[in-house]
Parts: C-alpha cells; sequence; structure tokens
C-alpha cells in the first residue's frame, strides 16, 4: 500500500464523521445477523439448511475483507472504496424482492456478503488511522454502532410481530440506503498520496526513471513479503485463531438463537429485546470500559474475554426462562466488546500499512471463517441437539484459553 499523509479540510471531524458510518452500518448488521435465519425460515427453510446457507455465505464474507483491502492501495482510497461497496450493497439487497429460487438467493447472499464484509475492517482501519493524527478515545466512538444496532433490532422485531418476515428485507434495503448517504458526508481529514520525489522532477534520465520503478517494484515486493511474514508470527496466528474460536462460537446464537427464542414461545417483539438488551450493554462497556481495556494486561483481557464465553454458552445450554436469558445476554460485553478492543487494541501497535492488513485477518478469521465453520455446525447440531448445541459452542471457546500466547507486546503501545 502506498504511503499517505493526513490533509487537514473543511467537513466533519473523524469522531463526528465515525459515529454516522458506524451507526448506520451497524443498523444493517442489526437486521442481518438476528433475523435473516428468521428470514430463511419465512422462506421454507429448516435449521440445517439456514445453516449450511449462511455458512456458504460467510465464506464468501471472508474472501471480502482479504480481496478488497489488496484493492485499495492507499489510505485515500478508503472512504471511496466504502461508498462503492455500499451501492453494490444497496443493489443486491433490492433483488431479494423478487421471487427466486434457493440457487439464486444463495448465490445473491454470496455476492452480498463479498462486499458487504470489507466494510467494517476498512471503517476500522480509518479509525485507526486518523486516531493517530487526531486523538479519540475509539470505545466513544465506537458504541454509536453499537446503539444502531440496538435500534434496528428492536424496530425490526416490533415490526415481524405487526407484519411478518417479508418486513425484514424492507428494512435492511432502508438502513443500507442510510449507510450509502453517510459515506458521502465530508470529512475534516482525508489522506493525499506522498509522492516519490523523483516523480516530481521533470528532468530526469531514462535510466533514472527505469531504476526508480525496479525500487518501487522492489519496495512493494519487499512490502507484501513483510505482511505475510507478520500475519504468520506466531504471537499474531495464535491470538487470531484464539480470537476466531471465541467469536465463532458465537455462531449458533448469532444465526439460530431468534429461531431458537421463538420456538420456546417469546415473540418477535421480546426475542428484539433480548437481543437490544446484549447490544445495550455492549454500548456501556464502549462507553466506559476504555480505562479497563487499557489498564488490563492484554493477556488478561482475552483469558477474561474467554472465561465469559464458556460461561455464556453453558448457560445458554442449561436456562431459558426471560430473566436468567438477560442475565446471559448481559455477557455480550465481555464476549464481544472485550475481546473486539483488546484486538483493536493490539492491531493498534503496528504501521498503518500494517493495521490495514491486519484488520483484514482479523474480519476474515473472526467474522468469516470462523462463523461459517461453526455456523454450518450449529444448524446440523441444532437439529437433532436442539439446546445441547451450546455445550459444543463452550467447548470451542475452551479451546481459545489455551491458544492465547503469553506475550503480546509487539512495539511500543500506542492508543486508539
Amino acid at each position: 500500500m502506498q504511503m499517505t499523509e493526513p490533509v487537514s479540510q473543511s467537513g466533519l471531524s473523524p469522531k463526528k464523521w465515525l459515529p454516522i458510518c458506524y451507526f448506520t452500518f451497524f443498523s444493517t448488521w442489526g437486521i442481518l445477523i438476528p433475523y435473516w435465519g428468521k428470514w430463511l425460515e419465512g422462506l421454507g427453510y429448516n435449521e440445517q439448511q439456514i445453516g449450511h446457507m449462511i455458512a456458504i455465505s460467510l465464506i464468501a464474507r471472508s474472501l471480502g475483507t482479504i480481496v478488497v483491502p489488496l484493492v485499495l492501495k492507499q489510505s485515500s482510497q478508503l472512504i471511496p472504496g466504502l461508498r462503492l461497496l455500499s451501492i453494490f450493497c444497496c443493489v443486491l439487497i433490492a433483488l431479494f424482492f423478487i421471487p427466486m429460487n434457493w440457487a439464486l438467493i444463495l448465490l445473491i447472499m454470496i455476492a452480498y456478503n463479498f462486499v458487504m464484509s470489507p466494510c467494517i475492517p476498512l471503517s476500522d482501519s480509518l479509525a485507526a488511522a486518523w486516531q493517530k493524527q487526531s486523538p479519540f478515545e475509539y470505545g466513544k466512538v465506537r458504541l454509536w454502532g453499537s446503539i444502531g444496532f440496538v435500534f434496528a433490532t428492536t424496530i425490526v422485531g416490533t415490526f415481524m410481530d405487526l407484519f411478518d418476515y417479508r418486513v425484514i428485507i424492507v428494512c435492511l434495503f432502508i438502513t443500507h440506503l442510510t449507510f450509502l448517504v453517510s459515506t458521502f458526508i465530508k470529512a475534516s481529514i482525508n489522506f493525499q498520496p506522498q509522492h516519490n520525489k523523483s516523480s516530481e522532477t521533470h528532468y530526469v534520465k531514462d535510466t533514472e526513471d527505469k531504476t526508480s520503478l525496479d525500487e518501487e517494484h522492489e519496495e512493494t515486493k519487499h512490502t507484501f513479503k513483510e505482511i505475510k511474514v507478520l500475519i504468520l508470527t506466531p504471537m499474531v496466528l495464535l491470538i487470531m485463531l484464539s480470537i476466531m474460536l471465541i467469536q465463532g462460537s458465537h455462531a449458533a446464537y448469532y444465526s439460530f438463537a431468534a429461531i431458537y427464542w421463538g420456538k420456546l414461545g417469546y415473540s418477535d417483539t421480546l426475542i428484539g429485546i433480548f437481543i437490544s438488551f446484549s447490544v445495550l450493554v455492549e454500548v456501556l462497556f464502549f462507553a466506559f470500559g476504555h480505562r479497563l481495556v487499557y489498564k488490563w494486561k492484554l493477556r488478561s483481557l482475552f483469558l477474561c474475554c474467554g472465561l465469559f464465553t464458556v460461561a455464556r454458552w453453558l448457560f445458554m445450554a442449561n436456562f431459558s426462562s426471560a430473566p436468567l436469558i438477560f442475565i446471559m445476554q448481559s455477557f455480550h460485553a465481555i464476549t464481544y466488546v472485550m475481546g473486539h478492543m483488546a484486538m483493536m487494541r493490539f492491531i493498534s501497535q503496528f504501521s498503518n500499512q500494517q493495521i490495514i492488513y491486519l484488520q483484514a485477518a482479523y474480519a476474515t478469521m473472526a467474522s468469516g471463517i470462523g462463523l461459517a465453520i461453526f455456523s454450518s455446525i450449529s444448524g446440523t447440531l441444532l437439529k437433532s441437539m436442539g439446546a445441547d448445541t451450546f455445550y459444543v459452542m463452550a467447548f470451542v471457546a475452551f479451546i481459545s484459553l489455551i491458544l492465547i500466547p503469553r506475550q503480546l507486546q509487539f512495539s511500543k503501545q500506542q492508543t486508539i
């Protein structure tokens, strides 16, 4: 990726621009994650079929988080990239209004997840790069994404009780349109390429031009080699695998909790409240957990996250009363937010160039590969094991504890 430098201009500051971006994007996730399985169920598919369809689309999500960051060569391309991806998302969601067979539904799901998934690592990369120029607390900015998630989840749950499952696609399309609009809001800090001085000189010999191009080519090859070595560093690889198992164990919850609670007799409105409550606790942690995240050692944060994840799924397997569900949902602040903020703190140790690739690797392994594998497994297990599936998810989270490396300090720590 070509080096870029920040340039000040008129517009919203990063700490105002990013909350709008996060709010509108995660409003789409507040519909997609808890209710997509319900939409497929409304079309007549069973848990096993839904699990396989979601798993295949999540593989596409993984590929998207890898391919798109490789195409974007400069930090200055992050916002234009978000705009283009949001346009594709709107078009693909609109296609779901047309009646079609399962093959076409799956094909569009694959395409949609491919273009939607890079929005998270690109937004987080933008936040990390901006933070170095105009410091702000990442948690207080990112919490607006959680607020957007709660807003959408609550509204759609209520609408489903008033109407039916088809309202899911209508609301998803509207939220994607709002995200598209938000990406066109002007920011006060932009990035411009830093050109090589030799390219700005008008009188350069042909041999010098060739030498400059060869050096640039070698530098690019060297950069990609460094990135490959970085990701395969034992410390980086182990923590990526650990967080993949922690977040992957959420697959049964993300894809099937709404269906599972519905079969227990809870209304769509109450299911929406269950899900919204977990994200409200998430918002509180983003708002007030900043000091905790940066006071504790990184390893302690990941251990705490893993232990609470194990406890959460053991609770889910054994209890189904509403009061206890609310207690289980409060664990989300630890099982997701603490782990995510710990990863952001870990990744922030690296350079701007490395951050983009590490964000892509994190999104690919945690939100892509991990969820894809365990969504498919969960769909099959739920059909035969029911709530006991969450014992399996607890075991997966337990394995993550073993993988957490003792040393997580790569360089001089930077604050997000």
